[in-house]
């Protein structure tokens, strides 16, 4: 069986800016969403480094599984459960850092939704 998949985002009613977005890593069954909260500063922003940090940290545990995990591991977790979990502490990391570091990013983030079979 084949299983195709795809993804789009919308702008919706309320906003000019889209700060929604996505990614599909097929090989690791890996889909990503990341919305920037509306009217947040900086929200395009954070959306983006959420995404991108959870798909980079879980495409560098398929060379080097040995790649550090963040965040409480749960006993009887599998191993794409941690690594998921760790990406999402390290994306939340991240945000928050750069907001610290960045005055005018105060009070910015994302929800980012994860999944891997």
């Amino acid at each position: 069986m084949q299983i195709v998949s795809g993804g789009v985002t919308d702008v919706g009613r309320v906003r000019t800016n889209n700060e929604d977005c996505f990614r599909i890593v097929a090989p690791l069954h890996l889909f990503v969403l990341s919305d920037g909260m509306g009217g947040e500063a900086h929200g395009e922003g954070s959306q983006c480094t959420g995404r991108g940090t959870v798909v980079k940290h879980c495409i560098e545990a398929l060379d080097n599984p040995a790649v550090t995990l963040y965040g409480g591991q749960q006993a009887g977790w599998s191993e794409k459960t941690k690594r998921l979990n760790s990406a999402a502490h390290l994306a939340n990391k991240r945000i928050f850092t750069s907001a610290q570091e960045h005055a005018e990013q105060q009070r910015h983030g994302c929800d980012t939704n994860r999944g891997m079979d």
